[in-house]
């Protein structure tokens, strides 16, 4: 991973990740449920509910919005859903460094680009975040909004 601070300054983090579409709408690959509405998700955790002192995300708890820095980490961790479609979130609140990628309270889709061959997959973006842009060039897409760790590489 970067070495980044362990956490990140709110509204500063732009990040990737990938869906799946069930019934026209976008949703997590691992988490069932409808967790996006109008292209935000708000962490809760579902380990320690009753705990309300417990802090979203917890670097010692799996709860958190998730995200990639990179196109690559994405490919790698989801090739088959990352080849089809990607969004470009924002990363609010509480922002910090997972075992697996970077996760946080709350996040927003800034922005996707979905392959042309996946009709489905553009159908559920307009219709789960509404007004959103979309990208006909992932690459344009993630160069418009660079990461913390993107920004830090290139000077």
């Amino acid at each position: 991973m970067s070495e980044l601070p362990t956490e990140i300054e709110v509204g500063d983090a732009y990040a990737l990740r990938t869906f799946k579409a069930v019934d026209g709408r976008l949703t997590s690959i691992v988490k069932r449920g409808s967790h996006w509405e109008d292209g935000k998700c708000e962490a809760i955790c579902l380990a320690r509910p009753e705990d309300a002192d417990h802090e979203v995300p917890s670097g010692d708890c799996t709860c958190g919005v998730y995200a990639f820095w990179t196109v690559e980490e994405l490919l790698n961790q989801y090739l088959d859903f990352a080849r089809r479609i990607v969004a470009v979130v924002r990363m609010d609140g509480l922002t910090i460094e997972g075992s697996n990628g970077v996760k946080a309270n709350a996040a927003q889709i800034v922005a996707w680009w979905c392959a042309e061959d996946a009709p489905e997959l553009v159908a559920a973006c307009a219709a789960s975040a509404p007004g959103t842009r979309r990208f006909f060039d992932r690459d344009v897409m993630i160069g418009l909004y660079p990461s913390p760790e993107t920004r830090n590489s290139n000077g």
